[in-house]
């Protein structure tokens, strides 16, 4: 009868242990799980962060050429401005030199 319970202890013991070991590898892989999805999250915001950046360096482009845009249009209206200014100008010399001429045949 001893050795049938020291037997049966044995049994129990090797029972319990192999319990513990399975608690203990369920436990490494839940926490591998979560070490994964924690990686997962990470990239997933590194390439959010990524396409923030390329957004808004096309913003930043998009801004630098409507300045241009600005820019070339103020000159172009101030152009236009000096034109009629510059015709003025050369009418009245043409009729300044028609007066000089007229002088001259009297």
């Amino acid at each position: 009868i001893e050795t049938d319970l020291t037997e049966r202890s044995t049994e129990r013991s090797t029972e319990q242990s192999i319990e513990t070991d399975l608690t203990e590898t369920s436990t490494e892989k839940s926490t591998e799980r979560s070490i994964e999805t924690d990686v997962t999250e990470r990239s997933t915001e590194r390439s959010k962060e990524k396409d923030l950046t390329v957004s808004s360096t096309d913003t930043s482009t998009e801004r630098s050429i409507e300045t241009y845009l600005t820019e070339r249009s103020t000159e172009r209206s101030t152009e236009r401005s000096i034109e009629p200014d510059v015709t003025v100008r050369l009418t009245e010399q043409s009729i300044e030199t028609d007066v000089t001429e007229t002088d001259r045949f009297n």
